[in-house]
């Protein structure tokens, strides 16, 4: 087993209910083969009792920083998808992704 494979052999075939951002924090960098996003829309949805809409604004730099640090632990030649509407997703895009992904596409449906 290399390195690699046993700093990840705690996250293999583990449920966690935690926040996302939390659980990336502890993942190695390099070491995702894929990531399917699909964060809160930010679209004033109450969820079990609580809001999670922001400004704008603070959405997209929330964003760009989940998708950095979903980069970060993605495999050079891993995929990366994140479901969300066509504005957040330009702003991703135009903010971050086009500086730092060898190819973006998008999917629309």
């Amino acid at each position: 087993m290399s390195k690699d494979e046993s700093d990840i052999s705690e996250f293999v075939n583990q449920v966690f209910h935690d926040d996302i951002t939390n659980v990336l924090a502890k993942l190695p960098d390099d070491s995702i083969d894929m990531i399917y996003g699909d964060p809160d829309y930010n679209v004033n949805i109450n969820y079990n009792g609580t809001n999670y809409t922001m400004e704008f604004d603070d959405y997209v730099v929330w964003y760009v920083n989940l998708t950095k640090e979903c980069m970060r632990v993605l495999k050079d030649d891993g995929n990366l998808m994140m479901m969300n509407y066509p504005k957040p997703n330009a702003h991703l895009r135009v903010n971050y992704l086009d500086e730092a992904a060898f190819m973006v596409e998008e999917y629309v449906w």
